[in-house]
């Protein structure tokens, strides 16, 4: 004999279908909404909702994921005409790099010239124009995306030095002598200066600073007399933004044989020599001012 009964359990699925078979076992047949397959698709929503909310053991979300600290005190520094240097200070311990960022027009952050690994704190962006001012900001960046940008920060690159000859050759003969031959602390070598006339006055008489178009020529030389040349070494006042650092004064090295070794700015005065701004500005009792590079 077999019954059929069909009927809701509360709290369970609705529609089971229970039969009696004669051997007295209830078979369950679950059909409608509490099918297997309809059963594991539930489970599935359920799982692939929890991921997207991020549930934790129990159930609550993690916080976003947050960038790293933005660097601070951005500083660019002109080396030389075609040098800057940057430096900042790392504001975060999870970063992972950071990022370099470059403009000519405007304080935008621009054009990535350069991705760094965790914890620099400098770079040098070469390869620049002359007399150019540049736009620099860093960024710090992990995982988690990039931090915001750091304050804006310029520098201007020194006027490109003349790539001719300044080394006037018929010195001997149109120049004045304003140093006579002695022994260099700096160098350590004989030197000799000589000026063009317009500037002989205002060298001899401290009068500073020196206009633009000043020569000097210093005359390196191995022997007590200054007769065995060995190099000369040319000083040229340039305009307002030749050389910051060095009083906007070039040089160019010729050997004994007038041919040019080299040409360039110097780094940086000698110092502040009796208040005379370094550099050329005095030459009384040892040549500290006049004998660089």
């Amino acid at each position: 004999m077999r019954t059929a009964v069909s009927g809701v359990r509360h709290g369970q699925c609705e529609d089971e279908h229970v039969e009696q078979q004669n051997s007295g076992r209830l078979q369950v047949t679950p059909n409608g909404p509490c099918s297997v397959s309809a059963l594991l698709l539930r489970a599935l929503a359920l799982f692939a909702l929890c991921g997207l909310l991020s549930c934790g053991d129990e159930g609550s979300m993690d916080p976003d994921p947050t960038p790293p600290a933005t660097p601070t005190g951005l500083v660019s520094t002109a080396l030389s005409d075609s040098v800057v240097s940057l430096v900042w200070t790392d504001a975060s311990d999870d970063e992972e790099g950071f990022k370099v960022f470059q403009n000519t027009g405007s304080a935008k952050a621009g054009s990535l010239i350069a991705t760094l690994p965790a914890d620099t704190e400098n770079y040098e962006d070469a390869g620049l124009q002359g007399a150019t001012t540049y736009y620099y900001r860093v960024f710090s960046f992990s995982s988690a995306g990039d931090s915001k940008g750091s304050s804006a920060d310029t520098a201007t690159t020194f006027i490109t030095p003349p790539s001719e000859r300044f080394f006037p050759v018929d010195f001997l003969d149109t120049y004045q002598l304003v140093r006579d031959c002695r022994f260099s602390v700096s160098h350590p070598l004989q030197i000799s200066v000589y000026v063009n006339p317009e500037a002989a006055d205002a060298y001899l008489q401290g009068i500073y600073p020196f206009e633009e178009g000043t020569v000097c020529v210093k005359t390196v030389s191995i022997d007590f007399d200054c007769r065995q040349i060995r190099e000369y070494v040319t000083m040229l006042k340039g305009p307002p933004g030749a050389a910051p650092p060095s009083g906007d004064w070039w040089w160019q090295v010729v050997s004994s044989d007038m041919t040019i070794d080299s040409t360039g700015v110097l780094a940086s005065c000698l110092g502040d020599v009796h208040g005379k701004n370094g550099c050329h500005a005095t030459c009384e009792i040892t040549d500290w001012a006049c004998t660089e590079p």
